[in-house]
């Protein structure tokens, strides 16, 4: 069986060079720094998201880990400007699709007051995130949290200072509809 796929550039990676880098998984590609195309191994299509994380961390070694979350970033916000009246105009640039991304934020130092897993068999995580002085916090959540993002959120204890990566969204399922933040990459400083 021959399992092919095709793989998008955010522009903070060389799409060939990371592929290069991933040892033995790929049984041929090609492309460019934005994009490519693969067909990868039937033994390896379980490690592949492993493997090109483990790849990327070879290709980014030495450089500086907030760098690549800045590149990704539509703009820097604070845990204190994650508010409804933001959220409200961020609205106002939707409706968000394909033509017309959601925006990503990137937020800078916060403290993680909170780690915590849930769901059935607890695949997915929940950081509170330290709102300035007030002793109030906000909701990062991810579901189905596996590679690069669990591997960081296992390194994390009470008090974690991170930097991390999300999309701003209505909470539908808490009382109240809370803003929260849509957890895209975490990284401990």
């Amino acid at each position: 069986m021959s399992l092919k796929g095709s793989v998008r550039s955010g522009g903070a990676t060389h799409v060939m060079e990371l592929m290069q880098a991933t040892e033995n998984v790929f049984a041929q590609f090609g492309g460019h720094a934005a994009a490519g195309g693969f067909t990868v191994l039937d033994t390896e299509v379980f490690f592949l998201e492993d493997r090109l994380v483990e790849a990327h961390a070879k290709l980014t070694e030495g450089k500086i880990a907030d760098d690549d979350l800045a590149l990704r970033a539509d703009a820097v916000i604070t845990p204190l400007e994650a508010t409804h009246d933001f959220l409200k105009k961020m609205g106002r640039l939707a409706p968000f699709g394909q033509d017309n991304p959601k925006p990503v934020f990137l937020l800078r130092n916060v403290v993680a007051r909170e780690i915590s897993r849930f769901g059935k068999a607890e695949e997915h995580l929940k950081l509170k995130i330290d709102v300035g002085e007030s002793g109030d916090s906000i909701d990062a959540v991810t579901f189905f949290v596996k590679g690069a993002i669990a591997r960081a959120a296992s390194t994390l204890a009470h008090g974690s200072r991170v930097n991390l990566l999300a999309h701003l969204e209505r909470d539908m399922f808490s009382r109240g509809n809370p803003v929260r933040l849509r957890l895209l990459d975490i990284r401990p400083i």
